[in-house]
């Protein structure tokens, strides 16, 4: 469905050295002089045919804090807004705590929301019966995680997509089954429906699949262009796909699956998202370095 076509790639990886940050200026002055190169954080690609000027768009930039405090036990993570369209637009931000000790614990999903563009801000709503922890067998701890929200324009709903994370004796499990989540919102009730589960077609291969802060694009005839990362099962690295969904405004399901974007090192690939800019289409991935925490983040073209 999307195929990469060839493309010179540079990647950076941003170690605070001075060897590399003189390697990093070099690279990118000597892009610069040729023009024609799309800039992502750690990456800089150049694609191999001319890109048209862009035409120049004013806007503004203003920092606001919606929400504060920090009580020394969690911090908020994953804040994205999604705006549902009208004469003045409503924002709905979704964001959930994760726990200081230990990694990736997170509670449940809450919403901040506006509809004055911004002036005032209602909220944090934590919404727990329906975007929060759930209990399964094993004394295992289920939480949905990394969510992101985004009108879908055919049907007319805010539809958020995410996946989950499991737990046991409130750590992260290691070997452990994941799948993609997704919730609906309600503007008049302010609601957001129970998240279910993307139903995969192979059990196995999709062991631990999920689309957690992924970037989808939603196409005119209101297919979804979904990418996930995934591992099968008894596999130690992810490698990415994307999927072709459908969604009817209360179900979203797999019609159609891409070919398979693997990197045979650390961690393989994850986190990506995807984009489309003058029918090119382009996505972005994720390599997390073990020990060392660097990432890279690659971008390829289709």
């Amino acid at each position: 469905m999307i195929q990469p076509r060839s493309l010179r790639v540079i990647r950076l990886l941003c170690d605070n050295s001075l060897k590399t940050a003189r390697r990093i200026w070099n690279a990118f002055t000597d892009l610069l002089a040729i023009g024609s190169l799309v800039l992502i954080p750690r990456t800089v690609l150049l694609a191999e045919s001319p890109q048209p000027a862009l035409k120049s768009i004013a806007f503004d930039i203003q920092l606001d804090t919606i929400s504060s405090g920090f009580d020394k036990q969690s911090c908020w993570v994953h804040p994205r807004a999604g705006a549902i369209p009208g004469q003045t637009p409503i924002v709905v931000l979704t964001m959930q705590k994760a726990a200081i000790v230990g990694s990736d614990i997170f509670g449940p999903l809450n919403e901040m929301r506006t509809d004055n563009l911004g002036k005032s801000w209602t909220g944090p709503i934590e919404h727990a019966s329906t975007l929060g922890l759930r209990e399964e067998p094993d004394a295992i701890t289920i939480a949905p995680s990394d969510f992101w929200p985004k009108w879908h324009a055919k049907s007319g709903k805010l539809l958020g997509i995410g996946h989950n994370v499991r737990y046991q004796n409130n750590k992260v499990m290691p070997i452990r089954r994941r799948e993609t989540i997704f919730s609906i919102y309600d503007p008049d009730q302010r609601s957001w429906t129970h998240w279910e589960e993307l139903a995969m077609p192979d059990v196995d291969k999709f062991y631990g699949a999920g689309a957690g802060c992924v970037q989808r694009l939603d196409l005119p005839d209101g297919d979804i262009l979904l990418p996930i990362y995934f591992a099968p099962k008894g596999a130690k690295l992810t490698c990415v796909i994307v999927l072709r969904c459908g969604f009817d405004g209360q179900r979203l399901s797999v019609k159609e699956m891409g070919n398979e974007l693997h990197l045979d090192t650390d961690r393989g690939l994850g986190e990506p998202s995807l984009t489309c800019f003058n029918d090119r289409y382009y996505v972005t991935m994720r390599n997390g370095c073990r020990p060392t925490g660097q990432t890279i983040r690659t971008l390829l073209s289709a």
